[in-house]
Protein backbone atom coordinates (compact mmCIF):
# COMPACT_ATOMS: atom_id res chain seq x y z
CA UNK A 1 0.00 0.00 0.00
CA UNK A 2 1.40 3.33 -0.81
CA UNK A 3 -0.05 5.07 2.48
CA UNK A 4 2.60 2.48 4.00
CA UNK A 5 5.57 3.78 2.26
CA UNK A 6 5.18 7.01 4.02
CA UNK A 7 6.36 5.61 7.50
CA UNK A 8 4.64 8.28 9.35
CA UNK A 9 1.57 8.44 7.65
CA UNK A 10 1.19 4.55 7.76
CA UNK A 11 2.14 4.67 11.71
CA UNK A 12 -0.24 7.40 12.41
CA UNK A 13 -3.10 4.75 10.84
CA UNK A 14 -2.28 1.98 12.72
CA UNK A 15 -1.39 3.48 15.83
CA UNK A 16 -5.23 5.13 15.37
CA UNK A 17 -6.41 1.86 14.38
CA UNK A 18 -5.03 -0.28 17.67
CA UNK A 19 -6.37 2.41 19.85
CA UNK A 20 -9.67 2.31 18.46
CA UNK A 21 -10.16 -1.65 17.95
CA UNK A 22 -10.86 -0.67 13.90
CA UNK A 23 -9.71 -3.31 11.08
CA UNK A 24 -8.39 -1.99 7.77
CA UNK A 25 -9.33 -3.66 4.31
CA UNK A 26 -7.57 -3.28 1.11
CA UNK A 27 -8.03 -4.62 -2.48
CA UNK A 28 -5.36 -6.51 -3.85
CA UNK A 29 -5.71 -4.65 -7.30
CA UNK A 30 -4.24 -1.06 -7.34
CA UNK A 31 -6.02 1.57 -7.04
CA UNK A 32 -4.32 5.03 -8.23
CA UNK A 33 -2.54 5.13 -11.33
CA UNK A 34 -0.71 8.21 -11.02
CA UNK A 35 0.70 9.24 -14.83
CA UNK A 36 4.68 9.71 -12.98
CA UNK A 37 4.96 6.33 -11.17
CA UNK A 38 3.45 3.15 -10.95
CA UNK A 39 0.33 1.94 -9.38
CA UNK A 40 -0.49 1.21 -6.06
CA UNK A 41 -3.34 0.47 -3.43
CA UNK A 42 -4.26 4.02 -2.18
CA UNK A 43 -7.80 3.96 -1.13
CA UNK A 44 -8.56 1.63 1.85
CA UNK A 45 -11.59 1.04 4.40
CA UNK A 46 -11.98 1.00 8.01
CA UNK A 47 -14.25 -1.03 9.81
CA UNK A 48 -15.47 -1.39 13.62
CA UNK A 49 -17.24 -4.59 14.86
CA UNK A 50 -18.59 -5.38 11.85
CA UNK A 51 -17.46 -8.25 9.22
CA UNK A 52 -17.10 -7.07 5.34
CA UNK A 53 -16.07 -9.03 1.96
CA UNK A 54 -12.59 -8.44 0.36
CA UNK A 55 -12.65 -5.20 -1.02
CA UNK A 56 -12.06 -4.94 -5.07
CA UNK A 57 -10.94 -2.27 -7.32
CA UNK A 58 -13.87 -1.10 -9.70
CA UNK A 59 -12.73 0.13 -12.81
CA UNK A 60 -15.64 2.36 -13.47
CA UNK A 61 -14.02 6.12 -13.42
CA UNK A 62 -12.23 8.27 -15.80
CA UNK A 63 -9.96 9.45 -12.81
CA UNK A 64 -6.66 8.22 -11.55
CA UNK A 65 -8.76 6.71 -8.71
CA UNK A 66 -10.27 3.57 -8.90
CA UNK A 67 -13.05 3.44 -5.77
CA UNK A 68 -13.24 0.14 -3.92
CA UNK A 69 -16.66 -2.13 -3.83
CA UNK A 70 -17.18 -4.20 -0.70
CA UNK A 71 -20.10 -5.83 1.28
CA UNK A 72 -20.77 -4.75 4.47
CA UNK A 73 -22.40 -7.57 7.00
CA UNK A 74 -25.08 -5.87 9.20
CA UNK A 75 -25.30 -9.04 11.47
CA UNK A 76 -23.81 -7.52 14.72
CA UNK A 77 -20.59 -9.39 15.93
CA UNK A 78 -21.49 -9.73 19.45
CA UNK A 79 -17.92 -10.73 20.63
CA UNK A 80 -14.47 -9.51 19.06
CA UNK A 81 -10.46 -10.81 19.54
CA UNK A 82 -8.06 -8.48 20.73
CA UNK A 83 -4.58 -9.33 21.19
CA UNK A 84 -2.92 -7.45 24.40
CA UNK A 85 0.48 -7.31 26.11
CA UNK A 86 0.40 -9.83 29.07
CA UNK A 87 1.94 -8.31 31.75
CA UNK A 88 1.76 -10.43 34.80
CA UNK A 89 4.20 -13.31 32.50
CA UNK A 90 6.20 -9.82 31.14
CA UNK A 91 10.27 -10.63 31.48
CA UNK A 92 11.32 -7.11 33.08
CA UNK A 93 14.95 -7.67 33.05
CA UNK A 94 14.98 -8.36 29.76
CA UNK A 95 12.82 -5.59 29.17
CA UNK A 96 15.28 -3.49 31.15
CA UNK A 97 18.61 -4.56 29.49
CA UNK A 98 16.91 -4.34 25.97
CA UNK A 99 16.03 -0.74 27.17
CA UNK A 100 19.80 -0.32 28.49
CA UNK A 101 20.74 -1.22 25.19
CA UNK A 102 19.10 0.95 23.00
CA UNK A 103 18.47 4.23 24.91
CA UNK A 104 21.99 6.32 24.18
CA UNK A 105 23.25 7.72 27.43
CA UNK A 106 22.49 11.87 27.93
CA UNK A 107 22.38 12.32 24.34
CA UNK A 108 22.79 16.07 23.05
CA UNK A 109 19.64 18.19 22.80
CA UNK A 110 20.91 21.16 20.68
CA UNK A 111 17.43 21.96 19.19
CA UNK A 112 13.70 20.79 18.91
CA UNK A 113 14.47 18.84 15.87
CA UNK A 114 16.97 17.11 17.95
CA UNK A 115 13.99 16.79 21.03
CA UNK A 116 11.76 15.34 18.39
CA UNK A 117 14.11 12.94 17.19
CA UNK A 118 14.92 11.81 21.04
CA UNK A 119 10.92 11.41 21.52
CA UNK A 120 10.52 9.55 18.26
CA UNK A 121 14.02 7.01 19.51
CA UNK A 122 12.59 6.41 23.01
CA UNK A 123 9.20 5.64 21.62
CA UNK A 124 10.41 3.18 19.05
CA UNK A 125 13.31 1.56 21.87
CA UNK A 126 9.67 1.09 24.28
CA UNK A 127 7.99 -0.70 21.98
CA UNK A 128 11.35 -2.94 20.90
CA UNK A 129 11.95 -3.60 24.48
CA UNK A 130 8.20 -4.34 24.94
CA UNK A 131 8.27 -7.09 22.13
CA UNK A 132 11.05 -8.40 23.49
CA UNK A 133 10.03 -8.99 26.50
CA UNK A 134 6.14 -8.92 27.27
CA UNK A 135 4.52 -11.83 25.54
CA UNK A 136 1.52 -11.22 24.02
CA UNK A 137 -2.26 -12.76 24.23
CA UNK A 138 -6.08 -12.78 23.10
CA UNK A 139 -8.39 -11.65 24.86
CA UNK A 140 -12.60 -11.64 24.07
CA UNK A 141 -14.61 -8.76 24.40
CA UNK A 142 -17.80 -9.39 24.59
CA UNK A 143 -19.76 -6.12 22.88
CA UNK A 144 -22.78 -4.85 24.65
CA UNK A 145 -25.95 -5.04 22.86
CA UNK A 146 -27.87 -1.36 23.14
CA UNK A 147 -31.45 -0.77 23.85
CA UNK A 148 -33.25 0.31 21.08
CA UNK A 149 -34.05 3.64 23.32
CA UNK A 150 -30.32 3.69 23.96
CA UNK A 151 -29.30 3.70 20.26
CA UNK A 152 -31.86 6.60 19.43
CA UNK A 153 -30.18 8.74 22.41
CA UNK A 154 -26.28 7.67 21.40
CA UNK A 155 -27.73 8.97 17.48
CA UNK A 156 -29.68 12.26 18.99
CA UNK A 157 -26.31 13.16 20.80
CA UNK A 158 -24.16 12.39 17.53
CA UNK A 159 -25.98 14.43 15.46
CA UNK A 160 -26.44 17.71 17.92
CA UNK A 161 -22.64 17.62 18.36
CA UNK A 162 -22.57 17.33 14.29
CA UNK A 163 -25.03 20.24 14.38
CA UNK A 164 -22.39 22.51 16.96
CA UNK A 165 -19.88 21.66 14.68
CA UNK A 166 -21.10 23.35 11.63
CA UNK A 167 -23.29 26.42 13.42
CA UNK A 168 -21.49 26.75 16.25
CA UNK A 169 -24.77 27.67 17.84
CA UNK A 170 -24.09 27.21 21.83
CA UNK A 171 -27.80 25.56 21.80
CA UNK A 172 -26.30 22.43 20.48
CA UNK A 173 -23.34 22.48 22.41
CA UNK A 174 -25.40 22.68 25.32
CA UNK A 175 -27.97 20.12 24.20
CA UNK A 176 -24.94 17.77 23.33
CA UNK A 177 -23.17 18.11 26.52
CA UNK A 178 -26.53 17.13 28.19
CA UNK A 179 -26.98 14.32 26.38
CA UNK A 180 -24.07 12.71 26.26
CA UNK A 181 -24.05 13.02 30.03
CA UNK A 182 -27.42 11.07 30.00
CA UNK A 183 -26.29 8.69 27.52
CA UNK A 184 -23.13 7.77 29.75
CA UNK A 185 -25.81 7.67 33.07
CA UNK A 186 -27.64 4.71 31.06
CA UNK A 187 -25.34 3.18 30.03
CA UNK A 188 -24.14 2.60 32.98
CA UNK A 189 -27.39 1.58 34.35
CA UNK A 190 -27.63 -1.19 31.70
CA UNK A 191 -24.05 -2.18 32.51
CA UNK A 192 -25.02 -2.37 36.26
CA UNK A 193 -28.11 -4.53 35.13
CA UNK A 194 -25.68 -7.31 32.72
CA UNK A 195 -23.58 -7.33 35.86
CA UNK A 196 -26.43 -8.03 38.14
CA UNK A 197 -27.77 -10.87 36.05
CA UNK A 198 -24.46 -12.19 35.21
CA UNK A 199 -23.77 -12.74 38.81
CA UNK A 200 -27.23 -14.17 39.58
CA UNK A 201 -26.03 -16.86 36.94
CA UNK A 202 -23.16 -18.34 39.15
CA UNK A 203 -22.78 -21.14 41.47
CA UNK A 204 -20.18 -22.38 43.57
CA UNK A 205 -20.55 -25.90 41.12
CA UNK A 206 -19.39 -24.23 38.18
CA UNK A 207 -16.18 -23.14 36.84
CA UNK A 208 -16.83 -19.33 36.59
CA UNK A 209 -17.16 -18.76 40.00
CA UNK A 210 -14.26 -19.69 41.08
CA UNK A 211 -12.62 -17.84 38.36
CA UNK A 212 -14.33 -14.46 39.16
CA UNK A 213 -13.52 -15.26 42.81
CA UNK A 214 -9.93 -15.36 41.75
CA UNK A 215 -9.99 -12.00 40.19
CA UNK A 216 -11.37 -10.79 42.91
CA UNK A 217 -9.51 -11.93 45.58
CA UNK A 218 -5.51 -12.22 44.07
CA UNK A 219 -3.86 -8.72 44.76
CA UNK A 220 -2.47 -6.73 41.99
CA UNK A 221 1.00 -7.25 41.10
CA UNK A 222 2.86 -3.47 40.45
CA UNK A 223 4.72 -3.06 37.40
CA UNK A 224 8.57 -1.79 38.78
CA UNK A 225 9.75 1.31 38.32
CA UNK A 226 11.83 2.14 35.29
CA UNK A 227 15.76 2.69 35.58
CA UNK A 228 18.17 3.48 32.96
CA UNK A 229 21.47 2.97 33.96
CA UNK A 230 20.67 2.38 37.31
CA UNK A 231 18.51 5.65 37.84
CA UNK A 232 15.23 5.57 38.00
CA UNK A 233 13.36 7.60 35.64
CA UNK A 234 9.51 6.92 36.57
CA UNK A 235 7.25 5.89 38.80
CA UNK A 236 3.80 5.55 38.87
CA UNK A 237 2.65 3.93 42.22
CA UNK A 238 -0.65 3.83 41.16
CA UNK A 239 -0.16 2.06 37.90
CA UNK A 240 -1.08 -1.91 38.34
CA UNK A 241 -0.97 -5.03 35.89
CA UNK A 242 -4.95 -6.43 35.38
Amino acid sequence: MELFFHRQNGKTLLTYCIGNNLSIHYPDQPTHFPYNSTPSVLDIALTKHCSVSKPLAAPVLSSDHNPIVFKLHLRPILSTTRTMYDYKHANWQLFQSTLDNSLPLNPTLLSTADLEQAAIAFEAAIRQAATTAIPLHTVIRHQLTLSPALTYLLKLKNYCWRRYQRLRTPTFRYLSHFLTQLFLIKLQQLKNTKWTSFLRTLHPQKPSFWKITRYFTTPKQTIPPLLHNGTQIFRSSGKQMN
